[in-house]
């Protein structure tokens, strides 16, 4: 028989689409940023002397399909014949003949909270000179700039060539800052001249929610807690967590179950087959592929029949009136947010059948209002408006 079933969840949209922010240099903004993102300007740094000016219409893009002409971006990157060879992160600052920095260009992207966001394609028009670099490599904070997530040659021959390297997809839900480094200089480079330009760079992204829960909910069935949860998106999932405690402050891992890795969403399943004294407390921590996690709203199971609660008003927005069984000594109210934190514990006169609670500090949202006397815990559901 069910004796208990509580159900809180809120369905939210996935976002799941590629687009291309790019940058044609009339200006140092992006455009085309898609929803769920934030990109920066684009900047340069560790030039060979001060280039004073980063966008100029000089020499202008052309010669490939889409150049779009006008302004673009200058680096002076440091070359003198048989040095800068090689790629040298830990080198910073302006360049110089003592300091051998490698100039680069630079931008960041940083994913709506929540968010996760992949960088999947990079492409760039570029003019190297005969004095300018002839490779490329593209690296990423995610690794401190370790690990080259694209990288080839570009000519040295003055004229504009259409860069499209190979990516190696990164994703991250923390901001990411991307760098295109130059090096590799034959000729002799003048300090403060530019020997590189750059053009049409677009960067091709997608963001994603990881997991979605569409329900969750906890119930006793043949005095067997049993917690039973749905998604409606998977993507980069791991698994989930359960969860459960006896006062809904120190939770325990009490199982496990690994994602379907479902596109479209799967429903699960977990009994737990422990002893069930008085209520007990369930949630979800759901892991995701790179370790990151967050937890779901908190669900209850009353091993005992179900003690009579009512509040009066719900919704509430100042006072509410809770009115409860007779109260013993050391009978108490606790305030427990939907995340399962506590808000605020309020003792109970004793011989009180009705007890008033100051709701005024809490933020909009949901709650769950926790009852215990006489070592039974009960439980009922409030709304802050």
């Amino acid at each position: 028989m069910k004796k208990l079933f509580t159900s809180v969840l809120l369905t939210t949209f996935i976002v799941n689409a590629f687009s291309q922010t790019y940058w044609d240099f009339s200006s140092t903004t992006p455009a085309n940023v898609p929803a769920n993102i934030t990109v920066s300007n684009i900047s340069s740094s560790n030039n060979y002397g001060t280039v004073t000016t980063f966008l100029a219409a000089t020499s202008i893009s052309s010669g490939y399909a889409g150049a779009s002409g006008g302004n673009n971006a200058g680096l002076a990157s440091y070359a003198v014949a048989g040095s800068n060879t090689s790629l040298d992160v830990t080198l910073t600052g302006t360049a110089t003949a003592t300091n051998k920095s490698n100039a680069y260009l630079e931008f960041t992207i940083t994913p709506t909270s929540n968010y996760e966001v992949s960088i999947t394609g990079i492409s760039f028009g570029a003019r190297s000179t005969g004095t300018g670099p002839q490779a490329f490599a593209i690296r990423s904070s995610k690794d401190g700039y370790t690990t080259n997530i694209a990288s080839g040659t570009i000519p040295i021959t003055s004229n504009w060539t259409l860069i499209t390297p190979t990516v190696t997809a990164i994703a991250t839900k923390a901001a990411i800052t991307v760098r295109i480094y130059t090096y590799n200089g034959i000729g002799n480079a003048i300090s403060g001249t530019p020997n590189i330009r750059f053009d049409d760079l677009i960067v091709t992204t997608s963001t994603v929610l990881p997991v979605t829960l569409k329900s969750i909910s906890a119930s006793l069935i043949n005095n067997q807690p049993q917690i039973n949860w749905e998604t409606s998106n998977e993507t980069n999932f791991d698994y989930f967590v359960v969860e459960k405690s006896f006062d809904a402050k120190n939770f325990v891992e009490i199982g496990s179950v690994i994602s379907n890795k479902a596109n479209n969403g799967s429903a699960y399943q977990y009994a737990d087959i422990s002893k069930t004294l008085n209520t007990q407390f369930y949630r979800l921590k759901m892991v995701d592929k790179d370790g990151t996690f967050r937890y779901s709203s908190v669900h209850t199971v009353n091993a005992h029949p179900s003690v009579s609660l009512a509040l009066y008003p719900n919704p509430v927005t100042n006072t509410i009136i809770l009115s409860h069984p007779k109260a013993i000594a050391n009978a108490a109210i606790t305030i427990i947010s939907i995340e399962g934190k506590i808000v605020t514990v309020q003792n109970v006169q004793v011989g009180a059948t009705q007890t008033s609670i100051d709701a005024t500090r809490l933020i909009k949202g949901n709650y769950v209002i926790s009852f215990e006397n006489n070592g039974i815990i009960s439980t009922t559901q409030l709304v802050k408006q």
